[in-house]
């Protein structure tokens, strides 16, 4: 169908590589139909990043950094009741990799493996929750964790809910993707991002993970 579509094709090179080729294969053109590439570009690692300009010399791309430092949106994430909501696509960042933190902690992250999704706490332990389905690692996963004054939940892609005593880490600042962009980063990407001014329940955090 007509619009513009982005294509990612991971691979594996057998041998040194010193130049590109782009092929388009199929019957589904019919005579007179046209198509147009822009913004291709070929990167070293796992997955694909977001565009990188360059022009006839390659060039190290700059980290996309998304944080809440100061202003009304911080101070709504600083409430003593909260829910984040996020989608996220192919990390690969390793063990620990923030997904969303504080200036020192994982509020959101990827856990020990690829199967599960971590956060820490203020007066409450680490805890951890599996994925219901799917690993961090392979498409989209859905992940979410909430508060209130004295528990916290986690749940990933509608699977089992992980509830821990003690409240959130505090949210002194939020970031997007690595730990006070000082480290930690994730690599892939970061979909959509969301936060409720309320504590969702378990079955509601299940049900915005599916």
């Amino acid at each position: 169908t007509n619009g513009w579509y982005r294509l990612i094709m991971p691979f594996t090179a057998t041998c040194n590589i010193g130049a590109m080729r782009f092929t388009l294969y199929g019957t589904a053109l019919t005579s007179g139909s046209q198509f147009y590439v822009w913004g291709r570009q070929a990167e070293q690692g796992a997955s694909a990043t977001s565009y990188i300009p360059t022009t006839a010399t390659a060039v190290i791309r700059i980290s996309d950094d998304l944080s809440f430092l100061s202003g009304a949106a911080l101070s709504e994430m600083q409430s003593s009741n909260g829910t984040f909501a996020v989608e996220t696509h192919n990390l690969r960042g390793g063990a620990y990799a923030k997904i969303i933190s504080n200036s020192s902690s994982g509020l959101l992250e990827e856990g020990e493996n690829a199967s599960r999704i971590g956060s820490i706490g203020n007066g409450g332990p680490y805890f951890l929750a599996d994925l219901g389905t799917g690993t961090l690692s392979t498409g989209s996963v859905k992940s979410a964790v909430s508060w209130s004054a004295s528990t916290r939940a986690l749940v990933g892609n509608g699977g089992s809910v992980a509830t821990s005593t003690g409240t959130m880490a505090i949210r002194d600042a939020i970031y997007i993707g690595s730990k006070a962009k000082l480290g930690n980063y994730i690599e892939g990407h970061v979909k959509s991002f969301k936060f409720y001014p309320l504590t969702a329940t378990n079955t509601q955090l299940q049900l915005m993970t599916q």
